[in-house]
């Protein structure tokens, strides 16, 4: 977290400071993007503060636009079919 200069208190400064900006995201009904994970660690604990999405090295590397869509556009959408369907198929319509 570089949000402040290091100082014997930068690490709590920042945690205060990740806390509070989380808090006004969903006092406002935003959603909270967190990018430049890289650790497990990292993830656990932004979880913890709130955070919904994540992006970084973790999860992948950069990639052209044409393997990402390859990689993970064409997975959820298959994903959100397959969900659709399933529920399609428990749902009875009633008049």
């Amino acid at each position: 977290m570089g949000f402040l200069k290091h100082t014997e208190n930068s690490e709590e400064r920042s945690k205060i400071i990740l806390a509070m900006i989380v808090s006004l995201a969903k006092y406002l009904n935003m959603e909270v993007i967190t990018e430049g994970i890289e650790t497990k660690e990292q993830v656990d604990f932004l979880v913890d503060f709130g955070c919904d999405v994540f992006q970084g090295y973790f999860f992948a590397k950069p990639m052209p636009i044409k393997e990402f869509e390859e990689e993970y556009l064409n997975t959820c959408v298959m994903t959100v079919t397959e969900t659709e369907s399933e529920i399609k198929e428990e749902v009875t319509v009633t008049d």
